[in-house]
């Protein structure tokens, strides 16, 4: 079947964020339909319930529909299986009078007659073949004035006589604008003998990450699901977005503080959750039960029972369980497994937990089996998980270490003391994992504690995961200094916290001071020295002073015998910063892709994100796009599991759009976000985002908006007193932008006042996007001058190629402002041709652009001018040209001079070297 609709249906895509109930991590499914329309195969979507095939089907209609095409889209369900051509009517019911009246007289009858819009004679039926014939002519002249897209939904449930027409009809469409896709509903490979057509690909509709889920519970609700409801919701339900959506509901109601009391504990299981899935139970026999419930308690890492396995293999079905390539076996879908454990009563529970615990050889389930089997807390299985929790931090799971102290913490009973350490080791370890909600309600039931260090050890944890403009973190934090019975290393840490929050309020002068009244109870604490001196060489940082790396390579010396963790990732992400900011991103790079893969490895996930967004900015400036936009796509993914209130996961997307894909999508992104970033007051990543939307803006042109919004960014930096001209490469652009908007004292401005920043505090690698826009302010009256001076300034070499690309694309806009046409051909090329080698997509657009206005269409050459190109190429001179096309010496000359006149070219050498590059 031919298929020319993906002009229709593909290229009119709207970005997922500008559509109302967007669809999430279908961009490959999409990009896969698109292709499949490009080479007119026929598709068929499978995958469970629930799973989102009728999304991706209203989505294709959308874009068809925008593109012009005509949509015929039938739903079938099981209820009406049995009445014939039903789907055909849904099909056509809308568009039969617009064909019939051009179908033969017996077809349009026999079309009618099927579709119930006239009743067959008594002793004539209903002629099939006239049916399926009359369907043919019928697609075939809807097809012929627009592209046709077929979608057929729950094709499992189709009629059979509409099944069998619709497969003689779309098996003699070749050659027609017709698309068909395809939706079964089934939990395992399509069954493949329902509509069988030609050339057809089968695409499986999995479930979402948990990253996905995260963002889809956000679009649905409104609020943030993150931590333990958001990993139980997923876990549950394998990213299954209608599952999700229903359990988060349920999930929603119960209080944080009795999930992070026992995370493992049952979920609750609403009525409408069971129907969609708890159906297959009812057909379980009574013995093969309490298999069901020791594999839901097992959670795959523990072997079952010989005797469970084999009841499992042969009494219960396949709606109910799979076996997986290692002989293990499985849920069909994970929810059935919570409904299972939820539905048994305590003491079953227990007791499938002490069978697996006798069968268990991993020390981490056998401890979490053993805690769950005890009816009551003991002292022996308090010690058994806490040496589970240091097996289970070896292995990099601070995560599982925290649900293990949270449980050693229980059985723990008579010794308070001993009890609150291991609840403040399980809060510790939840935040390191990113688990925000369990590690807030494990620190809270501390903040009473019998010693002062574990209640100041706990407010400020408390405090460090609150956002920074919480009501409660000001108390939190005057509260921990109060504690004057606690120990010097506390209260060292208290005042390096209090340092930390005077900055994020733009204080720097009261957060060194925190740091001066830290330092005098550091005392022989290299721990506590880490602490000050991260936060002291970040403050030097971020106002650009040249003491800065020296005091972050101290600090990496100290943090080379300290865990990756806290102020030892704080110096090394600082120190890679610096590195970036001063010019050497060789440096930057190795330093933070050895700090990202020991992060890696240790499990951590609280300070992930952060490490992220920097390895991919310094990607970004050191030319490697591409790299640069699958970090910032990582970051975002892993935001929502990290932290609430801020929507940082749309800025790193748009940084990513900005790097490989649109700035206009950027801009979509962006928008989204900054009503967050505001409403929380985060003053430092509003300034980013507003940076970032404004370099959208000077990418597509319109410089109002991007003066607008770099302007802000810039206003914001200034209030926060953060001086470095290379924090986010802000003041060229937006010289520039003011330059383009006839803004010329302020671009002025601008430029002066950051070259002076620049040298005062040795940022050398920001004068070249300095040269840039005070060349785009020059041309405002000196073109030529503007040109010249910018041609010398370019450099051989420079640490961030981006920033040469862009300066000899500004270069090549004057140089065809001088009409010095060669010379303007020759830089825009350079610059397309950087923009294309560093992958950045949006600003080669912008340079190819720039070439095409250069050489327009009306460049193109007539065929005799083109081979007196030809002609020249060879070395021929223009009487041999002349003599060989029949041509007037003259002539030829008359020629030459309209071509050197098109090329911008001077002549002949100039022409051959233009055909030659």
């Amino acid at each position: 079947m031919t298929l020319s609709v993906v002009n229709a249906v593909s290229a009119v895509s709207v970005p997922a964020s500008s559509v109302a109930g967007a669809l999430i991590e279908r961009a490959d499914l999409l990009a896969r339909l698109d292709a499949c329309a490009a080479d007119g195969s026929s598709v068929l979507l499978y995958g469970p319930p629930g799973v989102g095939r009728t999304a991706l089907l209203d989505e294709l209609a959308r874009r068809a529909v925008a593109g012009g095409a005509l949509v015929l889209r039938s739903a079938s369900v099981a209820g009406e299986v049995q009445l014939p051509y039903l789907a055909l009517i849904d099909l056509l019911d809308d568009v039969v009078a617009e064909v019939e009246g051009l179908l033969p007289e017996h077809f349009r009858l026999a079309l009618r007659m099927a579709m119930l819009r006239d009743l067959p004679p008594p002793d004539a039926p209903v002629d099939p073949l006239a049916v399926r014939m009359a369907v043919v002519e019928a697609l075939r002249c809807l097809a012929a004035s627009r592209p046709l897209l077929v979608l057929l939904d729950d094709i499992q449930w189709l009629d059979e006589a509409s099944c069998r027409v619709l497969e003689f009809a779309l098996r003699r469409m070749a050659g027609r604008q017709i698309m068909v896709v395809a939706a079964e509903r089934t939990d395992e490979a399509p069954a493949g003998d329902i509509l069988c057509l030609p050339n057809t690909v089968d695409l499986r509709v999995g479930g979402l990450s948990e990253a996905g889920v995260a963002r889809l519970l956000a679009q649905r609700s409104g609020k943030d699901v993150t931590g333990l409801v958001l990993r139980r919701v997923f876990q549950a339900t394998g990213g299954n977005p209608l599952l999700a959506i229903e359990l988060s509901r349920a999930c929603q109601d119960d209080p944080v503080e009795d999930w992070a009391d026992d995370p493992s504990r049952p979920l609750t299981v609403s009525r409408r959750l069971r129907g969609l899935v708890a159906s297959a139970l009812s057909e379980v026999p009574p013995a093969a039960c309490h298999a069901l419930l020791l594999l839901s308690a097992a959670r795959h890492a523990t072997e079952l029972p010989a005797a469970a396995l084999q009841t499992l293999r042969h009494a219960v079905g396949g709606r109910i369980v799979r076996w997986g390539p290692d002989g293990r076996p499985r849920f069909a879908q994970p929810m059935l497994g919570e409904i299972v454990y939820a539905d048994a009563v305590p003491d079953a529970r227990r007791r499938a937990h002490r069978a697996l615990a006798r069968l268990a050889t991993d020390p981490v389930e056998q401890a979490r089996h053993l805690a769950h089997a005890a009816p009551a807390p003991t002292a022996a299985i308090g010690e058994t998980l806490v040496r589970a929790a240091e097996t289970a931090l070896q292995r990099a799971a601070p995560g599982t270490a925290a649900e293990l102290l949270r449980l050693a913490a229980r059985h723990t009973p008579g010794d308070s003391t001993t009890s609150a350490l291991r609840l403040l080791a399980a809060a510790q370890h939840a935040a390191a994992a990113g688990q925000v909600d369990f590690a807030l309600t494990c620190a809270k039931q501390l903040l009473d504690a019998p010693a002062a260090d574990v209640r100041v050890r706990a407010r400020l944890l408390t405090a460090r995961v609150l956002s920074h403009n919480h009501p409660d973190k000001p108390a939190l934090i005057a509260a921990a200094l109060r504690e004057t019975d606690a120990s010097d290393a506390a209260i060292c840490s208290t005042h390096v916290e209090a340092a930390v929050h005077a900055l994020q309020y733009g204080n720097l002068a009261e957060s060194h001071a925190c740091l001066d009244r830290a330092q005098e109870h550091v005392a022989g604490d290299d721990q506590g020295r880490l602490e000050i001196l991260a936060l002291r060489a970040y403050l030097h940082l971020l106002t650009a002073s040249p003491e800065s790396t020296a005091m972050f390579e101290e600090g990496r010396q100290l943090s080379v015998s300290s865990p990756v963790d806290g102020a030892a990732v704080q110096v090394r992400r600082g120190l890679a910063t610096a590195y970036l900011r001063s010019g050497h991103t060789r440096q930057a790079m190795a330093e933070i892709e050895l700090l990202r893969a020991e992060l890696e490895r240790s499990g951590r996930a609280d300070a992930a994100c952060d490490i992220l967004h920097i390895a991919a900015t310094i990607h970004e400036r050191a030319g490697h796009c591409a790299k640069a936009q699958l970090l910032y796509l990582a970051a975002a993914d892993m935001f929502p599991l990290t932290e609430t209130g801020v929507r940082l996961a749309d800025v790193f997307a748009a940084a990513a759009e900005l790097n490989t894909g649109s700035a206009g999508h950027a801009v979509t992104l962006i928008e989204e976000a900054i009503g967050s970033i505001e409403a929380v007051g985060d003053l430092a990543w509003l300034s980013y985002a507003h940076c970032l939307r404004g370099r959208a803006h000077l990418i597509e042109g319109d410089t109002t908006q991007a003066v607008q919004h770099l302007g802000l960014a810039a206003s914001l930096l200034r209030e926060l007193r953060f001086h470095d001209p290379a924090l986010l490469l802000l003041d060229a652009d937006l010289a520039e932008a003011l330059a383009l908007t006839g803004q010329t004292e302020e671009s002025c401005a601008v430029i002066v006042e950051a070259r002076e920043r620049a040298e005062r505090h040795e940022r050398h690698v920001v004068v070249l996007g300095l040269d840039r826009a005070d060349a785009v302010l020059t041309a405002v009256s000196d073109p030529r001058r503007a040109a010249d001076q910018l041609r010398a300034a370019l450099p051989q070499s420079h640490p961030y190629p981006l920033e040469v690309a862009r300066s000899q694309l500004v270069l090549g806009k004057l140089e065809h402002r001088n009409r010095r046409r060669a010379s303007a051909r020759t830089d825009l090329r350079a610059a397309g041709d950087a923009f294309r080698h560093a992958g950045c997509t949006p600003w080669l657009s912008v340079a190819e652009t720039a070439l095409r206005a250069v050489d327009p269409a009306e460049t193109v050459l007539s065929t005799i001018q083109q081979e007196i190109v030809d002609l020249a190429c060879a070395g021929l001179t223009n009487r041999q040209m002349a003599n060989r096309l029949h041509l007037s010496v003259k002539a030829v000359e008359a020629h030459l001079t309209r071509i050197y006149r098109r090329h911008g070219v001077s002549g002949r050498l100039a022409l051959v070297q233009f055909y030659g590059d």
